[in-house]
């Protein structure tokens, strides 16, 4: 059985099963703007837009079985943030990820990739954006917005490369990508469920900085929630504290606060200091 979940306010419900996701549709309880998730679904959906649902209609709903979930957003609208003091949240430790990034089994629209633009024209400075799918890229080459001397990367790759050494490329042969760039991203992992939630680092500083990621990161909104420090796919610190000051959905950056960084945390972020 295929388990739901949907949000009621800024509460997430769940799991339940799709005759019961009906009957609160039926009972008025959840409408076609309710936001809903299952396993297989990258960001969470308004109930009107997932056609595997139909509730006005008397066919019964085909439930789809799909494996490894994205990492998965809880929309909330910014009106509904209220902002206050910052407040420090004790918790659990921060997670630690084994990333196990594979082409082959990645999903078309799964927003995994971060582009790196600049440093394919041998420019003095670079930018990182994203997070993206392979469907976003493949539409950003057709419309070379990005070339295939643009580097790209995900979690679990060991650096950048350029797009021409992947699959993104139609004449790239297996096995024949080579790291681009000897320097590895900086990222962020913040504990949530039911996966954790994968920023890139975009400006890294000692006290404040700049990330990238979707996620429900407005719901995180100035409180101090921890996160693991990973140079690639490796864990360098943990329980590091972030203040989230401001989040842009549309780009995906996160403004943030960093909070009583170690030494080794320090010397990192300083080392991906632009």
């Amino acid at each position: 059985m295929v388990n739901w979940y949907y949000v009621v306010g800024s509460e997430r419900v769940g799991p339940v099963s799709v005759e019961a996701l009906k009957q609160l549709f039926l009972n008025n309880e959840i409408t076609n703007e309710t936001y809903i998730w299952r396993k297989g679904f990258q960001n969470w959906e308004r109930l009107k837009d997932v056609t595997e649902l139909s509730f006005e209609s008397e066919e019964p709903a085909v439930e789809i079985e799909t494996p490894m979930p994205a990492p998965t957003p809880l929309p909330q609208r910014r009106a509904e943030v209220k902002r206050e003091e910052p407040v420090r949240q004790e918790g659990p430790s921060s997670p630690d990820v084994q990333f196990n990034f594979d082409w082959r089994s990645t999903k078309e629209n799964d927003e995994l990739f971060f582009v790196r633009i600049g440093k394919d024209r041998k420019a003095s400075d670079s930018d990182i954006f994203g997070p993206y799918s392979m469907t976003e890229l493949k539409e950003a080459l057709k419309e070379k917005r990005i070339n295939l001397q643009t580097l790209v990367f995900a979690p679990g790759m060991s650096s950048w490369v350029k797009i021409e050494e992947t699959p993104l490329n139609d004449k790239h042969r297996p096995g024949s990508t080579s790291i681009a760039l000897n320097e590895q991203p900086l990222m962020l992992v913040f504990d949530y469920s039911p996966l954790p939630l994968v920023t890139m680092v975009k400006k890294a500083g000692v006290k404040d900085g700049v990330l990238l990621g979707a996620g429900p990161f407005l719901e995180f909104t100035n409180k101090t929630v921890k996160a693991s420090l990973y140079v690639g796919s490796e864990i360098k610190a943990r329980d590091v504290q972030v203040i989230v000051q401001n989040y842009d959905k549309r780009d995906q950056s996160i403004e943030c606060l960093f909070m009583d960084l170690n030494q080794d945390a320090k010397r990192i972020m300083l080392n991906h200091a632009v």
